[in-house]
């Protein structure tokens, strides 16, 4: 039930994040076309700083997995085998 919960949580948040994005993105885009002589000015810098913020959780996920999460899997086996347990597949 967790897992399910955990997954559900996941497609929401990243359907936010979504709705979020292409909405700055709309604004951005729709601000620079009502300008008078179409210079552009400092909201070019949105779209490489979604870019950086995508990089940067990319990196974020990567280190919990690899600290965290694996140390749970880690754990987690190591009391089955002191247990007797077979390895599960």
């Amino acid at each position: 039930m967790r897992r399910f919960v955990n997954t559900i949580l996941a497609i929401v948040t990243a359907f936010i994040a979504g709705i979020m994005t292409l909405s700055i993105v709309e604004l951005v885009t729709d601000y620079t076309s009502k300008r008078v002589e179409y210079h552009i000015g400092g909201e070019v810098l949105v779209l490489p700083l979604m870019v950086i913020l995508l990089y940067i959780g990319y990196l974020i996920a990567k280190f919990y997995f690899y600290f965290i999460v694996s140390e749970r899997f880690y754990k987690q086996g190591y009391k089955d085998a002191k247990r007797g347990k077979k390895p599960r597949e």
